[in-house]
């Protein structure tokens, strides 16, 4: 090998790698393709991600108790019109009388008039019923039969 020379020089030229051209043309613009991946993967992220019920979402209060035995009835709509729910995304917040609890849900089915929920908290065992009648009004079955009746806020 000579001082003149390069290593690459003794490769047999086949089984060498091209060599970059060094040109000192006018710089090509970015390729546009980043943007799609990145709203792509956007897109798989959201599509994969919980959001929670946009049924059950917003500011619900207790109005009344419905199915309920007249001799328990006051009590009940006692209660039912102390109940307040507070849904934003799948995080939900129930405030009674006594006490607020907030968890997590993750919906087990939904459709236009009903949404069942199971919070991280109860699990899948304990899934609770929601029926709309309509975008503004919601009843809670608490007991086969039984139900606290919302209205959204």
């Amino acid at each position: 090998m000579t001082a003149s020379s390069s290593p690459l020089d003794a490769v047999p030229a086949a089984t060498r790698a091209p060599r970059r051209r060094t040109s000192r043309s006018a710089p090509q613009p970015p390729r546009r393709t980043g943007g799609r991946v990145a709203a792509a993967a956007v897109a798989l992220l959201v599509a994969g991600c919980s959001h929670g019920s946009t049924n059950l979402a917003g500011h619900w209060r207790g109005v009344r108790s419905e199915g309920v035995r007249s001799d328990v009835a006051d009590a009940t709509n006692s209660f039912a019109t102390h109940m307040r729910f507070d849904v934003k995304g799948d995080v939900i917040t129930v405030t009674t009388s006594k006490e607020t609890r907030t968890d997590h849900y993750s919906v087990v089915q939904e459709d236009k008039a009903k949404t069942v929920i199971a919070t991280d908290s109860d699990g899948d065992g304990a899934a609770q019923t929601f029926t709309f009648t309509d975008p503004k009004t919601m009843k809670w079955a608490v007991a086969p039969g039984s139900f606290v009746v919302f209205v959204k806020e």
